[in-house]
């Protein structure tokens, strides 16, 4: 939301130095078309956070039910295969919550992954 507001202000600042001064009107509209287009770019990414969060929670419960089933029947060739799955899933969980503590990019990881538990 930091993000946001700055972006917001700058590219502001970017169109009100291009329509009030004639000096430094170019400047102006440099900014003005960096900052929007960041601040677009922003926007979108912002907005698919949850989804992005929701594909995540899918493939956790895929992994979490063939787990329990490979348990449940004791097969072990199965069981072997998902531990990779597993591992890397985890590995992506902690990056996430590494990225979520990150100033630049915790605008772009749902808040939600901070409650996740690995896999075990």
């Amino acid at each position: 939301m930091i993000i946001f507001l700055i972006l917001i202000a700058l590219t502001s600042a970017g169109l009100l130095i291009t329509y009030k001064s004639y000096d430094y009107d170019i400047i102006g509209l440099i900014m003005s078309m960096i900052f929007g287009c960041y601040l677009i770019m922003h926007t979108i990414m912002w907005s698919v956070s949850s989804y992005g969060y929701e594909i995540f929670m899918v493939k956790r419960q895929a992994f979490v039910e063939t787990l329990k089933y490979a348990r449940e029947n004791k097969n072990m060739l199965e069981l072997a295969s998902i531990t990779k799955d597993i591992s890397e899933w985890n590995q992506k969980l902690y990056e996430a919550k590494y990225d979520n503590n990150v100033f630049l990019l915790k605008d772009y990881i749902d808040d939600r992954v901070e409650s996740l538990e690995p896999i075990k």
